[in-house]
């Protein structure tokens, strides 16, 4: 059982949920300045 592994899967999975989150607050306060 590789522990490591398990470790780099969640830590991949929530660098995907953070690029996402900022990809989405980008495009959100991009739209509130263009209002």
């Amino acid at each position: 059982m590789a522990i490591w592994r398990k470790i780099v899967l969640i830590l991949q999975k929530y660098v995907e949920s953070e690029t996402n989150g900022n990809i989405r607050n980008l495009g959100s306060t991009a739209r509130h300045q263009a209002d």
